[in-house]
């Protein structure tokens, strides 16, 4: 039988929340974005416009921008360059879908987004490999396709001037993308969306995750995130047809001695053994191939690259050590080093 490494993905599971931007209408104003509930100065509700259930209008939703002179959602166009079909808009350069856009200037092959320069130009997110020119390679869904994008500056290289950080906002053609912004205050790890805005330092972003917002670092690829680090978070912004991702804290462990906290087990991934939440599914048992089911120190075991369950099967030493299969065989498992007993 062949089994299929758990993908670190399925074992910590993706995040694909941002830091929640106003919504609704009880406010005389817009949000940006950035996340930020943009007022009138004349209105009652000014001093609490993002608080306590005074909510300004999202304009990400309809994939517009806040107008900071009307305080009301607008395209950056009518029906020329940076209009909601041409370069600029909410569908064009360097926003959610385009690049000068899909019909206007900059055109599909254009420069800037999505669709545009670099756009609908296929590629590889750890690797960077973009042709010149052509931005950098981001994430287009959470299961690995990508493109090349087109944007103001490079989150993870923060290549903007002293003072501001490369963050999602709104670009200088009027698109929504990454782009030079005033630098937070807010270290990584620590948490962050004071009056829902990303207030992280340089290098990071504000992100929603189970139990409240923190501050993650931007990633490309595992060697951005450290020893104890994952770049494995896919996060799925409103309105962006690229998702950036983040590096995710991990614990590593040894999959033969399951040396992690209780509770968990230590699951092989292509980048070594991770600590994860344990499944409770015990050995013959079905389970699915999208999540960590099995208990610790099993693996759940396929027999297709196709198959959504398969069964689980324990983790065995192959030279006869512990942990051993009594009985039964311990067969080997493609490159992990170690096998599974049948």
């Amino acid at each position: 039988m062949k089994t299929q490494a758990v993908v670190l993905g399925a074992v910590l599971g993706f995040i694909v929340a941002v830091a929640p931007s106003c919504g609704g209408s009880k406010c005389d104003g817009c949000v940006t974005v950035t996340g930020t509930c943009i007022p009138k100065a004349s209105s009652s509700a000014a001093a609490t416009c993002g608080t306590n259930g005074n909510l300004c209008v999202d304009c990400t939703k309809s994939l517009q921008v806040c107008d900071t002179t009307t305080f009301a959602c607008k395209s950056t166009g009518g029906t020329g360059g940076g209009t909601t079909t041409g370069g600029g808009s909410a569908t064009g350069g360097g926003s959610a879908t385009g690049g000068g856009s899909a019909t206007g200037g900059g055109s599909a092959t254009g420069g800037g987004s999505a669709t545009g320069g670099g756009a609908g130009i296929s590629c590889d997110v750890p690797t960077q490999n973009c042709p010149a020119g052509a931005g950098q390679c981001e994430y287009t869904d959470t299961m690995g396709n990508a493109q090349c994008f087109l944007d103001d500056c490079d989150a993870v290289k923060q290549n903007c001037p002293s003072g501001k950080k490369c963050a999602l906002g709104q670009m200088t053609d009027g698109g929504l993308g990454r782009t030079c912004v005033p630098n937070g205050t807010v270290a990584l790890g620590a948490t962050c969306g004071a009056s829902n805005t990303d207030d992280c330092q340089a290098g990071g972003a504000c992100l929603t995750a189970t139990g409240g917002r923190t501050c993650y670092k931007y990633c490309y690829a595992d060697a951005d995130c450290g020893a104890n680090g994952l770049c494995a978070i896919v996060a799925n912004v409103p309105g962006l047809t690229e998702k950036p991702s983040f590096c995710q804290s991990v614990s590593r462990c040894d999959v033969l001695t399951q040396n992690c906290a209780s509770g968990q087990g230590c699951v092989p991934t292509s980048a070594g053994g991770i600590c994860a939440t344990a499944g409770t599914v015990a050995a013959g048992g079905t389970c699915a191939t999208t999540g960590n089911d099995c208990v610790a120190g099993d693996l759940c075991l396929i027999t297709s690259a196709t198959a959504t369950s398969g069964t689980c099967g324990k983790i065995c030493n192959l030279d006869g050590g512990a942990p051993n299969c009594g009985s039964m065989n311990c067969t080997p498992l493609n490159g992990a080093g170690f096998g599974a007993c049948q």
